[in-house]
């Protein structure tokens, strides 16, 4: 196989990752979006996780979250040698499990805010721009 022949090859492959990611995601804020504005909000989410109200739970787990994001960028400097010390081995795999667990409460946040506030657009009763 010729270099231009592998170039395009990996080119095409290499664009499709994206695009899928780019229309799965686009697919998904719109159903995000379409459920927001069906559902009416309950101001209440499913879970409190023992905290008194559902946003004081919000509010701790996304200090949590952005700690772990804090830990993915060292993580990450790390990794590619930004930091001028080796990365140890384990280090590889810790930072896709943080990166996991970011990545899953990042969206039990979303679900709830979804859930308790719903999608709010357009304009009050009173004419007033929401």
């Amino acid at each position: 196989m010729s270099d231009g022949a592998a170039h395009r090859r990996t080119d095409r492959v290499g664009l499709s990752v994206p695009l899928s990611a780019f229309f799965v995601g686009s697919a998904v804020a719109l159903l995000i979006g379409v459920i927001g504005k069906v559902r009416e909000p309950s101001l209440a989410g499913t879970t409190s996780l023992g905290y008194d109200t559902v946003i004081e739970m919000k509010v701790a787990v996304s200090i949590v979250i952005a700690g772990l994001v804090v830990l993915q960028l060292l993580g990450a400097l790390w990794l590619y040698g930004r930091l001028g010390i080796p990365a140890p081995s384990w280090l590889g795999k810790a930072h896709r499990i943080t990166g996991t667990v970011t990545l899953v409460l990042s969206l039990f946040v979303a679900y709830h805010c979804l859930w308790s506030l719903g999608l709010e657009s357009g304009t009050f009763e009173d004419g007033t721009k929401v």
